[in-house]
């Protein structure tokens, strides 16, 4: 059955064509009108005619398919081959392989159909404008580019641009490839995942790529890059809790310590003892947030300045002052003007300081529970607290009580 259908088709053709005594011109009509409907109809056309440059330049313009059928000398014919490419670029695997090495046909060839890649020479597979050409109509075309070269940064920018690439999908040798690696993940940090380890080892520059967009990508780097100092450094920059992930080796260094602390103040909690107490690295977590302090050792906790600076941002931090630091007079101040409840961690000396006391009360009249049981039967201070907080009203005494029903008759 596969066999008669050929042997009928050639039959036809060859009644179509004609015999040898009809004029040539005709015989060749004859031909390109069969041609036009099969492009195997030149499979069957007499010697002669085959044989006519001008005849299998008109047939293979007519359909060019008929190329698979022609003879050498037509494949090996740039006019020829440039009139089957231009028709369609598959044709470039019928032409001669020194025309598959033609630029000029070859660029042709993939303008019409990037899979016209394959079938050209490997020299002009690693041609940038031809590739660039193929690449720009279907990021697969490269999968017809020899193992063994290294993509340009213009050739992987356009790959990476089509919609509905992933890396995940190319072969081992693309995903180790250094240009299309950094484009992948500048495209989206998460193609990390998929880059080849062995590149990463030799060349990290999509590793860096990646975290410089997102610091989750240190996650995605294969386990002995998430300890290389230059990554983590990145990472932490833009998230100081990496900090809490990273080796202990890396927790003592300084630099690194640093950086992650100025970024978040909380990184403090997973820095190596020493550098926790290391001045600055202090310094720099509790001027973002005063509650740092409680990760500071004792020795610090009475420095003045890391006190002050503590408790200008955080009042709560004089909870961790150090005890001769919490009978400072400014410091309470400083602390009970943001919040009166400071004094319940004041030292007691100062619970029967007026002005302290005052000044906690009048800002939270709750802070009244700390006030001196001397002061607690101040009226002015009594005063002050149950305007700010009538709540106060149940903590004094009926003495004190009986002062103010004039003043507060809905209450007493």
């Amino acid at each position: 059955m596969c066999l008669a259908e050929p042997q009928a088709k050639r039959q036809r053709f060859v009644s179509a064509i004609g015999t040898q005594k009809v004029v040539l011109t005709d015989r060749a009509q004859r031909l390109k009108d069969a041609v036009r409907r099969d492009g195997m109809a030149f499979k069957w056309a007499p010697e002669d005619m085959r044989a006519d440059l001008d005849v299998g330049r008109a047939v293979v313009a007519e359909n060019w398919e008929a190329l698979e059928w022609a003879p050498e000398e037509l494949r090996a014919d740039a006019v020829a081959v440039l009139a089957a490419v231009t028709q369609h670029g598959l044709a470039l695997q019928w032409a001669a392989p020194c025309l598959r090495g033609d630029v000029q046909i070859v660029l042709v060839a993939i303008q019409n159909n990037w899979r016209a890649l394959q079938w050209s020479t490997d020299n002009l597979k690693v041609n940038e404008e031809i590739l660039l050409a193929a690449v720009g109509q279907d990021w697969r075309a490269l999968e017809f580019v020899p193992h063994s070269i290294r993509l340009s940064s213009a050739v992987a920018q356009v790959a990476v641009a089509h919609p509905g690439w992933a890396l995940e999908e190319m072969p081992e040798w693309l995903r180790a490839d250094p240009a299309l690696a950094v484009e992948a993940v500048r495209q989206e940090w998460r193609a990390l995942e998929h880059v080849s380890p062995e590149l990463l080892f030799t060349n990290a520059s999509a590793a860096r790529e990646a975290i410089c967009q997102n610091w989750r990508a240190l996650r995605l780097a294969p386990r002995p890059l998430r300890k290389d100092r230059g990554l983590v450094l990145l990472a932490a920059a833009q998230n100081g809790l990496v900090l809490a992930s990273v080796p202990e080796d890396l927790q003592t260094d300084r630099e690194l310590v640093l950086v992650a602390v100025r970024q978040t103040w909380s990184a403090i909690g997973w820095a190596s003892e020493t550098l926790r107490g290391d001045k600055e690295v202090l310094l720099a977590a509790v001027e973002q947030n005063g509650m740092a302090l409680k990760w500071a050792p004792e020795e610090l906790r009475q420095d003045r300045e890391i006190a002050f600076a503590a408790v200008q941002n955080n009042w709560e931090a004089l909870e961790f002052c150090g005890e001769d630091l919490r009978a400072d007079r400014e410091l309470v101040l400083a602390a009970v003007v943001q919040n009166g409840l400071a004094l319940q961690w004041a030292a007691s000396d100062l619970h029967g300081d007026r002005e302290v006391d005052l000044t906690a009360v009048q800002q939270n009249g709750l802070a009244f529970e700390w006030v001196s049981p001397e002061l607690q039967h101040d009226r002015e201070l009594v005063l002050a607290a149950v305007r700010q907080n009538w709540e106060v009203l149940d903590w004094i005494s009926e003495d004190m009580r009986e002062e103010l029903r004039e003043e507060f008759p809905c209450f007493i």
